[in-house]
């Protein structure tokens, strides 16, 4: 074993938790309680920035990549010249916090109408049991019901390609990637919805970008890890 790479739904600088909204972790020292244990390096990195690293590295070999990972919130990989951007202190890639309605839903970073109050997993898969007057629905019964043609899941469908189509006008517009590729249980299980979600921009960048789904799914995530890891040791070596 060489290394242990562990994937964060948060902000990750120096290898510490910077960030952590929807978990309560944020003050455990995972790396050095973990290399005590296993006496192997340990990073830790955003998942998002993982899921980007691993499509890049083993599925689309392109220069300048933006990678969307939509689970309990919304993040972007950012891939520019071969090389992934994190930031002055890793906060690059908070798509999910980019704001789209003005004086909007409150978000834990601490502002109103972010992306991700709108648009991620978890939120849309709240309304849509909302609307079935139910606890809960889990992504598995999310798709039997979209593939069942079900009005609920169908308008929870349109929410989705609409926040996701402004979020990626934006994108277009500041980064000018080669490609998008999109991460989420919708786009996964139907990945047809990028070519809806296509359709829909109008940015006149729109031409010199190809949308796409992602290849490798949540394995994704476990690719960027494995990338990672093995640039440590490599470099590490020499």
């Amino acid at each position: 074993m060489i290394g242990i790479c562990i994937a964060i739904h948060g902000i990750v600088l120096d290898n510490i938790i910077h960030f952590l909204p929807y978990e309560p972790y944020q003050a455990i020292d995972f790396a050095s309680e973990m290399e005590h244990i296993f006496h192997v390096p340990v990073i830790l990195e955003n998942e998002a920035n993982l899921s980007a690293l691993g499509e890049w590295a083993y599925c689309h070999h392109t220069k300048n990549m933006i990678h969307i990972s939509v689970h309990s919130g919304i993040g972007i990989g950012i891939i520019m010249n071969n090389q992934l951007i994190s930031g002055q202190n890793g906060y690059a890639g908070e798509f999910g916090h980019s704001i789209i309605e003005i004086n909007g839903r409150q978000c834990p970073c601490g502002n109103h109408g972010c992306l991700e109050q709108y648009a991620s997993e978890r939120i849309l898969l709240k309304e849509l049991a909302s609307l079935k007057q139910l606890d809960s629905i889990t992504p598995a019964q999310f798709v039997r019901l979209y593939q069942d043609h079900d009005t609920e899941a169908d308008i929870i469908v349109e929410r989705f390609i609409h926040y996701m189509t402004v979020g990626i006008n934006n994108l277009l517009v500041l980064f000018n990637p080669e490609i998008i590729v999109i991460n989420s249980v919708f786009t996964s299980y139907f990945p047809q919805l990028t070519e809806r979600i296509t359709q829909r921009l109008q940015n006149f960048m729109k031409p010199y970008c190809k949308l796409v789904s992602s290849e490798r799914m949540d394995a994704s995530i476990l690719l960027g890890g494995v990338y990672l890891c093995k640039q440590n040791f490599l470099f590490s070596q020499n």
